[in-house]
């Protein structure tokens, strides 16, 4: 079960939020108040370093907010399978490394 860090004031993660539960998949909600600044706390820069929401975390995979669409994505594959498992278990080494590596390149 994947970890989304949302504000929901936020258009890209309210279609997260929003497909993730319209979809039945199982998540966990952590709320990033932006207006209060909690976008700053150090907690939650070791999650995200440009301190941008909406953030998905699954074990030691991360997508960030540059993302929303993968994330997305990402769910799309979950419910499409009917198996309720974790997202590294659709996204192999390789294809967490690509992810990385088109992070760095922009």
């Amino acid at each position: 079960m994947g970890l989304l860090y949302l504000d929901l004031h936020s258009q890209p993660c309210r279609a997260v939020f929003l497909f993730a539960r319209a979809t039945g998949i199982p998540f966990k909600f952590q709320l990033v108040d932006l207006t209060k600044g909690q976008q700053y706390s150090d907690e939650f820069g070791k999650v995200s370093v440009m301190r941008k929401v909406p953030v998905m975390k699954d074990g030691s995979f991360i997508l960030t907010e540059r993302y929303e669409q993968r994330i997305m994505g990402k769910l799309v594959r979950l419910k499409t399978t009917h198996v309720t498992v974790s997202v590294p278990a659709f996204h192999p080494l390789q294809v967490q490394r690509k992810v990385c590596k088109s992070d760095h390149m922009g």
